[in-house]
């Protein structure tokens, strides 16, 4: 290259003529160098961390292992709510529905006791008689509402035991009732702006159910075909051009009704947001997925993008919520229901499904047009019987969304990160969720205790912001980077001397029946490059060690150990059964199986059931059916199963 010659950068967000064009006409003179500072300062800081801290583990821990910058804090997030939802006890509390109705009803107040543990069954099962024929039941549904109870003597209701809810049905049944309040409002929602690309990932697993990775592959070649823009940006602004493109499809193709009078105008409300694109959205508005011969997924991608961009331009959503509040003479209890009719669908007219947070399809219920002070009748109650449940794990989107809300990385970078905390073997998949491994709550409990800073939330947060200031000329690299380095070396240097062999690989006693098969010596728990896995206790004098064949387990279980399953059974003389898998799922073994052939089925405890499922069916007579795992899955046994080959499968989304 020529020393004399004069180069110029272009700039374009996307691979179309016009784009291209404008971008030659408008060419950047030289190179800003607090961008390139900025960029080599981020390499840099990965590297050092990345660098540094990963040999400290194969040291440590074992070989194979690797830390990040922003890696790890994504796994102290997924490690933090893990531990939460361990120490979480649920609390038992009950719900009231009543059903009113301004016909005096013939038949004495049916009363109803609901618990956790019912069969499966819809909730919202028909309340009518059998023997009604159609114009009846419609009749019926017309006079009659379900309410829930809101107040209990001024206050939300806190019952929290069976008895205290026989009381309440007890004493509403011998009350008065009249409505108290009729109101209705107006609700206007807005849409939501254009994907940016955190967004667009958090969608495309919740809508298209696919992994962030493939969604971003997927887009990237829609880019690189020319039909949407850049897909790695932050920002949610749409160009002037693009905007009014879109007005016009929307006239055309919806009504001037949908065209509000003016743009829409959105701001970024993450931290650290860089916008120096546009959002993401078609390239042209006036071509549909069926336009451009797209495959299948490239399709759903495409027409995920195309309606969120348009109908962030479009009108509001307009909503009649009615509200109507049910109480007796002494306001004891109040009873709400709540009924919403959609009157302009607005934006929500592109998406081919209505917005179920608001509308509902219930018929016009002639409730809502008694006066306020209009007597009702109870009809029947039902009292149902909750557990508060632990937070919910994250799944790709859910973590995703707190990274972002955190500050911590780039949106760009998620969905390769979250891709090396599953090949590190860091978390497993249950269902849609991330559960922490045994390996990646030791990798976290060691760079908690040494290097604090690194796994902090905001300190990690700081560091985005620091680049920022690099890019902008306000900071200067060099001695960031320095000051950086130093602190961070000397808490490297301190962890190398400090931490014992076996300070994160040992991780207990092994239970007393299993002794050394060398010198019959007790073992010891340890953690290994595969798993966990019994060792001598007098290692390195004696080298014996034994499979451990639960952690095998854990991995099929997809995050389940022995804390999450009933002891195991044991012999006359004392010995534990040992837990083995056959071609039907796990199970006990007599400690001398096969010769003895004596086994028995697993059973997870209660905590573990009422973390991760919603409700456990019964048998007719009230019975439990009994939580199964089998090489398909969970699925729930009749309590004599296989006696009686009764069995009710579990869909994975129905796993928390």
């Amino acid at each position: 290259m020529k020393s004399n010659m004069s180069l110029s950068r272009i700039v374009f967000t996307e691979v179309t003529r016009d784009a291209i064009l404008n971008a030659l006409n408008n060419q950047r003179r030289g190179i800003d160098i607090n961008l390139v500072q900025a960029q080599q300062s981020r390499r840099l800081l990965d590297r050092i961390v990345g660098y540094g801290i990963s040999p400290l583990l194969w040291k440590k821990i074992t070989f194979g292992l690797s830390a990040g910058r922003v890696q790890s804090v994504a796994l102290k997030i997924l490690v933090e709510r893990e531990i939460e939802r361990r120490n979480f006890t649920p609390n038992e509390y009950w719900s009231f529905e009543a059903d009113f109705t301004f016909v005096s009803p013939s038949k004495p107040v049916d009363i109803k006791i609901s618990y956790i543990n019912k069969p499966n069954s819809n909730e919202s099962e028909d309340r009518q008689s059998l023997d009604l024929n159609e114009d009846e039941v419609e009749t019926e549904m017309k006079q009659t509402e379900t309410f829930t109870l809101k107040s209990l003597h001024g206050k939300n209701p806190e019952i929290k035991s069976k008895e205290e809810a026989a009381m309440i049905c007890s004493d509403l049944v011998k009350r008065s009732f009249l409505i108290k309040l009729i109101a209705k409002k107006i609700v206007k929602k807005n849409p939501q702006p254009p994907f940016k690309t955190s967004t667009f990932q958090q969608n495309a697993v919740n809508k298209l159910s696919i992994s962030s990775k493939k969604a971003m592959q997927i887009a990237q070649r829609l880019y690189e075909k020319g039909h949407i823009t850049y897909i790695r940006t932050d920002s949610v602004h749409m160009s002037l051009q693009a905007v009014e493109e879109a007005r016009a499809v929307i006239k055309s193709f919806f009504g001037e009704e949908y065209l509000p009078a003016s743009i829409n105008h959105y701001e970024n409300k993450s931290p650290n947001s860089q916008e120096s694109h546009e959002c993401i959205r078609p390239v042209s508005f006036e071509k549909t997925s069926k336009d451009l011969g797209l495959s299948l997924e490239e399709t759903k991608v495409y027409d995920l993008i195309y309606k969120q961009a348009i109908a962030s331009q479009m009108s509001q959503q307009v909503i009649q919520v009615s509200t109507i509040d049910v109480s007796d003479a002494d306001n004891v209890y109040v009873f709400r229901s709540n009924h919403s009719v959609v009157l302009f669908p607005g934006y929500n007219k592109v998406f081919e499904t209505q917005d179920q947070d608001f509308s509902d399809s219930r018929n016009r219920n002639e409730l809502y047009d008694l006066p306020e002070g209009s007597k009702v009748y109870l009809k029947s109650v039902e009292s149902i019987q909750h557990f508060t449940s632990p937070p919910s794990r994250y799944s790709e989107a859910s973590l995703i969304k707190r990274l972002e809300e955190l500050g911590v990385g780039r949106p760009s970078t998620y969905s390769t990160i979250l891709g090396v905390i599953q090949q590190r073997t860091y978390v497993e998949k249950l269902g849609k969720y991330f559960v922490p491994t045994v390996m990646g709550e030791t990798v976290i409990k060691l760079l908690d205790k040494y290097f604090e800073n690194i796994v902090d939330y905001y300190f990690t947060a700081k560091v985005e912001y620091n680049l920022d200031q690099i890019a902008e000329g306000k900071l200067k690299w060099d001695d960031y980077i320095r000051d950086f380095y130093n602190d961070f070396d000397k808490k490297l240097k301190y962890a190398d001397e400090t931490i014992k062999r076996g300070e994160f690989t040992e991780l207990g006693l092994a239970p007393e029946s299993i002794k050394c098969p060398n010198c019959r010596s007790g073992m010891l728990i340890k953690l290994g490059r595969f798993g966990k896995f019994y060792s001598c206790s007098r290692f390195p004098e004696c080298s014996g060690i034994i499979a451990f064949e639960t952690e095998q387990s854990d991995k099929k279980i997809k995050g389940i150990d022995l804390k999450d399953i009933e002891p195991p059974p044991r012999t006359e003389d004392g010995r534990d059964y040992n837990l083995k898998k056959g071609q039907y799922g796990y199970f006990w073994a007599h400690p001398d199986y096969p010769k003895m052939k004596d086994v028995k089925p697993i059973n997870f405890n209660r905590a573990f059931i009422m973390r991760n499922f919603k409700e456990i069916p019964t048998t007719g007579d009230g019975r439990e059916f009994t939580l199964r795992l089998g090489r398909f899955g969970y699925f729930w046994a009749h309590p004599e199963y296989p006696k009686i080959r009764q069995i009710i499968k579990i869909p994975k989304d129905e796993i928390s």
